[in-house]
């Protein structure tokens, strides 16, 4: 068993009960660090508990059937009250081959969804998602967050700041990795951006896809995340 991201396997697994690799028979057994990342990945978002048991977030990704990446973002869009607009967007992450798109912005996909005849697979997915999660999650949409700051509740290590001024192309990613558009495009008038696809340099890749989100909205929905301190200083009587 090569395959070093064993995320799709190791919920699959959760979801039949099975929580330690050595309750099966593999013919190969997975490698242990990967078995391990796996599962410490999942536990990050909420998709396995403490004990390695599957989560009722965990359960919704699952039932997706898509990649972990995206049921995630399903998830996490059915918590906000944009079930809806996430099953597009994973639609959209999980179909569409960013290596042949010269899109951008995700926003500007999702727009042209229903209409553009290259998306026509991903609005196929998004229909069977919707499809199969009728009982799971709302059917309209209940909240009116922007597509940026949706994706950065679901992905909050992807947030990404531009480094420097107007006209620059760098930017750094929550999680420290740095990455950088090739050429100037619209979305890098931004400064705060969810990067979504890059590709896979070690060192400052190659921004593909991404969303435009505000400082504002980040506040808002990673507040949680934000650690707020207060010095105080004693001075001496005069």
């Amino acid at each position: 068993m090569s395959c070093c991201d064993l995320t799709n396997m190791r919920l699959e697994l959760a979801a039949w009960g099975v929580t330690d690799a050595g309750q099966l028979r593999f013919l190969e057994s997975p490698p242990e660090a990967a078995w391990r990342a796996a599962g410490k990945y999942l536990q990050s978002i909420n998709a396995l508990d403490h004990n390695m048991a599957i989560t009722a977030h965990g359960k919704l990704i699952h039932q997706a059937a898509l990649s972990v990446r995206s049921g995630h973002l399903i998830a996490v869009a059915q918590r906000y009250g944009m079930a809806q607009t996430g099953v597009k967007l994973a639609a959209l992450l999980d179909a569409v081959d960013m290596r042949r798109n010269s899109y951008t912005n995700i926003a500007d996909l999702l727009q042209e969804l229903d209409d553009n005849k290259f998306l026509a697979a991903a609005k196929r997915l998004a229909e069977s998602v919707a499809a199969r999660l009728k009982n799971q999650i709302d059917h309209d949409d209940k909240n009116n967050l922007s597509v940026g700051a949706l994706l950065a509740a679901a992905y909050p290590e992807r947030v990404a700041r531009r480094r420097g001024s107007m006209g620059e192309l760098r930017y750094l990613l929550a999680g420290g990795k740095a990455a950088t558009w090739r050429e100037m495009v619209n979305i890098a008038g931004n400064e705060f951006i969810v990067a979504l696809v890059l590709d896979d340099r070690a060192d400052n890749a190659i921004l593909q896809l991404a969303a435009s989100v505000e400082d504002w909205e980040i506040e808002e929905i990673l507040a949680e995340r934000f650690t707020y301190t207060k010095d105080s200083q004693v001075l001496p009587l005069a």
